[in-house]
């Protein structure tokens, strides 16, 4: 049987025009109706009231929307409208109402957030993700690439705001990831968590957010707030957006030069990414200062 897909018992009496009418009311392609229901009617001269009387009234439908992942059974619902079948199609594909009611069942008396372990184990043991859209599936692959709310939001859900927030939210409610920190006075995320073993089954590598630098350089400003002799001249806060790693065994100039502004600039760069000339080195047109010429001379005879 193709899914999702709906079988549909007539009533006796129902005319030959009237089971053409609501077959072609449930008629489905692509997971969505062929006609809506304001179309047929509007076709037939009459409005959507007597349309859904009439559907109602000839005939009996059932709705299957998928194979329970649980039990393996069909999951199935009695239908009378497109609206509510719509529904049942988008969200219910995943486990029938019985299988539904045992795991309430089984975690009777736990509320809130405190029943969430119980459903992100629940959705990896019988593998919800299998049934994710391709874009759907997308978005938790790259929750778990970045495996950080902060990076993920960043790098990826402000880009694609739109249509990825909404995908997030579903798999919250399948218990595929869990949100955590949000509260109803100001809605603030502090993480997305997920179960370890989610990754190892979709075999997902973090991303690193490790980079080995070539040259990093910044300016620093004069310390103004000095007190004591034993305090720098020169000083700065510095937060790294990402884990900076300097490799070893690699020969790095380290470089200071005054600003006309009363600031120094600091560099540190890979020797092989500077001008591979020998004048160069020996006479540095465009090098600052070596750090060195930089040291009062009372710091040097200490």
């Amino acid at each position: 049987m193709k899914y999702p897909s709906i079988k549909t018992k007539f009533k006796d009496g129902c005319s030959a025009e009237d089971k053409e009418v609501i077959l072609k009311y449930w008629e489905l392609k692509d997971d969505s109706f062929e006609i809506k229901p304001s179309q047929l009617a509007k076709q037939l001269q009459i409005n959507t009231h007597q349309l859904s009387k009439l559907v109602k009234t000839n005939s009996k439908s059932k709705l299957f929307t998928e194979i329970c992942l649980v039990c393996e059974e069909k999951i199935v619902f009695e239908i009378t409208s497109q609206t509510r079948a719509t529904q049942l199609i988008e969200v219910l594909k995943y486990e029938c109402s019985d299988c539904k009611s045992k795991f309430n069942a089984q975690t009777k008396g736990i509320y809130g957030r405190e029943k969430k372990p119980y459903r992100l184990k629940y959705a990896l043991e019988f593998e919800f993700w299998t049934r994710l859209k391709k874009e759907e599936l997308e978005v938790l692959k790259k929750i778990i690439e970045y495996d950080d709310y902060f990076e993920f939001r960043k790098k990826y859900l402000n880009q694609n705001y739109d249509f990825a927030w909404t995908i997030v939210e579903k798999l919250d409610r399948l218990g595929l990831i869990d949100i955590c920190g949000r509260n109803y006075v100001n809605e603030r995320i502090t993480e997305i968590f997920f179960l370890p073993e989610l990754r190892e089954a979709l075999k997902i590598e973090p991303k690193e957010n490790i980079f080995y630098e070539t040259e990093l350089s910044f300016f620093i400003s004069k310390h103004v707030n000095k007190r004591k002799d034993t305090q720098p001249d020169f000083m700065k806060r510095v937060i790294f957006e990402n884990d900076i790693v300097l490799k070893k065994d690699i020969e790095y100039f380290c470089s200071v030069w005054k600003n006309n502004d009363g600031t120094i600039n600091l560099r540190i760069k890979e020797k092989s990414k500077i001008i591979k000339s020998q004048t160069d080195y020996e006479h540095p047109k465009n090098e600052p200062k070596p750090l060195k010429d930089l040291i009062p001379k009372k710091w040097k005879e200490d």
